[in-house]
């Protein structure tokens, strides 16, 4: 399949970019994993973006990180989801 997004060009990048990070190892690891699941490229680059962006302006252990400390980092908010107004 024609890659017309350049998705593996940018996955490569910002893997790049993961590696200069602290706990890079777990991170690329993860990456690999998404990739093995069979995520798109597309979908995991957009994941490892967005990875570099939390450990770039946040940076945390994620090896002993507790789920509330992963919410406190990506701003998870455990009010309920409010149905669309649109529907019915």
């Amino acid at each position: 399949m024609i890659d017309v997004h350049g998705y593996s060009k940018r996955l490569e990048s910002t893997s790049s970019r993961l590696a200069q990070l602290r706990h890079s190892d777990l991170l690329l690891a993860f990456v690999d994993h998404l990739l093995a699941l069979g995520l798109s490229e597309g979908r995991v680059a957009k994941v490892a973006n967005h990875l570099c962006k939390i450990f770039r302006n946040c940076p945390f252990d994620p090896s002993s990180a507790s789920v509330r400390d992963v919410e406190g980092v990506v701003g998870v908010d455990k009010q309920p989801v409010l149905p669309d107004e649109h529907e019915g």
